[in-house]
C-alpha cells in the first residue's frame, strides 16, 4: 500500500472516529433517561377510572408491543351510562425511539390486520387537540364491522402532529429521536353515534391529561436547544 494510500486511511478513520465521538457527546444520556422516567411517571398517574368512566385493560398482542418497543403503552376501555351510555378505547403510547412509530400509524397499522380503509381521513378535534379521523371496516361472512378510530402524534419536541411525513422528519434528527415520540389515539366501534363523538374524545383527552401535558412542553434539552 502508498503511503497516500495510508495516510488517506488514516485521515478516513480519524474522521468516522471523530463523526461518532461527536455524535455521541451530543446525546445526554442521563437526560434522556430522565425524561424517560416522568414520561413514566405522568403514565402512572393516569386514572383508572375517571369520574363517570369505568375502564378495563385491553389486552395488546405482544406482537405489537414487540413493533413499539414502548417506554409507556396504555390501551383501556372506557364505559359509561351517562348519556345514554358510551363505551372508547383509549391507547396512549410512548416509544424510545421516533422511528418506532411508524409501524403504527394507522393507515398502515390496521389494514396490516385485515381491516379495510373507508372513506377518507378527516381532521377532527379531541378536545383542544387536532387528531384525525380514520375510519376502517373489517368485512367476513358474518357480517361487516367497522371502527372510528382518532389518532395524533406528540414529538419530543412537543409538536403535535397527525402526518407520518413529520413524524419521520423528526426521526431523521438522531437528537431529536433519542427522546422517543408519543401516539394518543381513540377507537370507537362503528355502532358508536357520530353525534357523541366529540363528547367523548374531550373526555379521553382529559383523561390522558397528565402525559399529553407533559409531552406538550417537550423534552427540557430540546426546548432549550431551541431558545438559543
Amino acid at each position: 500500500m502508498s503511503w497516500t494510500a495510508v495516510l488517506i486511511s488514516i485521515v478516513s478513520g480519524g474522521l468516522l472516529l471523530g463523526a461518532l465521538v461527536s455524535t455521541h457527546a451530543s446525546v445526554d444520556e442521563d437526560a434522556i433517561a430522565a425524561y424517560m422516567a416522568d414520561v413514566r411517571e405522568a403514565a402512572d398517574r393516569m386514572p383508572v377510572d375517571a369520574g363517570v368512566w369505568i375502564s378495563s385493560e385491553v389486552e395488546v398482542p405482544p406482537s405489537a408491543t414487540k413493533l413499539l418497543r414502548p417506554n409507556v403503552l396504555i390501551a383501556r376501555r372506557y364505559e359509561t351510562a351517562e348519556r345514554g351510555g358510551h363505551a372508547a378505547t383509549l391507547m396512549v403510547v410512548h416509544c424510545g425511539d421516533t422511528r418506532d412509530m411508524q409501524g403504527h400509524y394507522p393507515p398502515n397499522c390496521y389494514p396490516a390486520h385485515g381491516w379495510q380503509t373507508e372513506g377518507t381521513p378527516q381532521e377532527a378535534a379531541m378536545g383542544d387537540l387536532r387528531a384525525v379521523r380514520y375510519e376502517f371496516v373489517r368485512r367476513s361472512e358474518q357480517g361487516d364491522r367497522s371502527i372510528i378510530v382518532y389518532n395524533l402524534f406528540v414529538l419530543p419536541t412537543g409538536e403535535l402532529t397527525a402526518s407520518m411525513q413529520e413524524v419521520r422528519r423528526a426521526s431523521a434528527d438522531y437528537q431529536i429521536r433519542s427522546y422517543g415520540a408519543a401516539q394518543v389515539q381513540v377507537v370507537f366501534d362503528g355502532s358508536e353515534p357520530d353525534e357523541d363523538h366529540a363528547w367523548v374524545l374531550s373526555e379521553m383527552r382529559e383523561i390522558a391529561s397528565p402525559v399529553i401535558d407533559l409531552l406538550r412542553a417537550g423534552a427540557a434539552p430540546l426546548r432549550e436547544g431551541a431558545e438559543r
